[in-house]
């Protein structure tokens, strides 16, 4: 007969490091043989793609990203765009030359070295001697550019202005005709308080209009500057007088005694100039409801009790210097 041989496997042929490979018993050989043997990797010098290790505990090739922490670094020279820094440099990663540490300079200063004092220009039209200092060796600026205030206010001499009117005409003057100056620049003329109680039309050229509110007084003012029409900042300014006269009394027909500050009174322009005067107020049906002399322009639609009185019509007769006895009959509304 045929005599047949077997080899038992013993079991312990994988020693367990992957490294080795795989082991397992070969029953026809009576042996251990190694199966699967890992490649290791080498790195493959390409910093870009990390660092390449073989890791023999695990069998695995492990990836390490370079950064400025790990890798090789430069210290390069750059421009950090600040005109006031020397000596710009930044640390970039050899790799990829990505920036580890930003551009970045040393300030500009006068004991960085020898220094010059050079003309220049800071574009301001209102200095002259314009002056900078910079550093001899590369032409740096330590001390920016600057000069001395060629211009003064003192410069500006803006004459006051008087000027006569009679209620209802309109007055068209210049206030510049009479102003003075030292500057040889354009000069522009505005308007800095309105008058008190008329109304204006200020032009640039120092032209205006003026009239005179019903409410005006015998006089009104405003204020008005000048400056360097390319330096701003140096002006001077001016008052205008306006006085104002009443051929005759100019009788508003209604108020409005409702507290919001306009028309609440009865003001007649110019009989404040007329202390001699007598005012009274009838309804319709000629009942006096008030009467006063030496009239304030106080009057906001009350009886004698200073009681308000209805919305409607009234009807007033106003005499002017008592004595000769100039009258002015009209009527007189209240709206609330």
């Amino acid at each position: 007969g045929t005599c047949e041989f077997s080899c038992p496997d013993p079991g312990t042929c994988d020693d367990g490091i992957c490294a080795n490979g795989e082991e397992i018993w070969d029953g026809n050989d009576c042996e251990c043989v190694t199966i699967n043997v890992p490649v290791p990797c080498t790195d493959d010098g390409d910093c870009t793609n990390g660092m390449e290790e073989w890791n023999t505990s695990t069998c695995e090739c492990e990836i390490t990203p370079i950064d400025c922490s790990n890798g090789a670094t430069s210290v390069v020279d750059c421009d950090d765009n600040n005109p006031e820094t020397i000596n710009d440099q930044q640390t970039i990663l050899d790799c990829d030359n990505s920036i580890c540490v930003p551009c970045m300079g040393m300030l500009v200063t006068c004991d960085n070295g020898a220094t010059s004092v050079v003309p220049c220009d800071d574009g301001d039209a209102c200095t002259e001697n314009d002056v900078e200092i910079i550093l001899d060796a590369d032409g740096s600026v330590c001390v920016p550019c600057a000069g001395i205030a060629a211009l003064s206010s003192d410069q500006l001499l803006p004459v006051n202005d008087e000027y006569e009117i009679s209620f209802g005409e309109v007055l068209e003057e210049d206030v510049s005709l009479n102003d003075e100056s030292e500057i040889t620049q354009a000069i522009t003329n505005s308007l800095l308080s309105n008058p008190t109680s008329g109304i204006i039309e200020f032009n640039e050229d120092g032209s205006f209009e003026y009239r005179a509110a019903e409410s005006s007084s015998t006089g009104d003012f405003f204020t008005y500057q000048i400056c360097v029409a390319e330096c701003p900042d140096i002006c001077a300014e001016a008052e205008v007088d306006i006085s104002i006269s009443f051929d005759g009394l100019v009788i508003p027909n209604a108020i409005s005694p409702n507290g919001d500050g306009l028309n609440d009174f009865w003001e007649i322009p110019g009989i404040l100039e007329k202390p001699d005067n007598q005012v009274s107020v009838v309804n319709r049906w000629g009942n006096v409801i008030f009467s006063i002399d030496n009239y304030q322009n106080d009057w906001n639609g009350t009886n004698q009790k200073g009681q308000a009185l209805p919305e409607g019509t009234y009807y007033y007769q106003i005499i002017i210097d008592l004595g000769e006895g100039e009258i002015y009959n009209g009527s007189i509304t209240i709206i609330r």
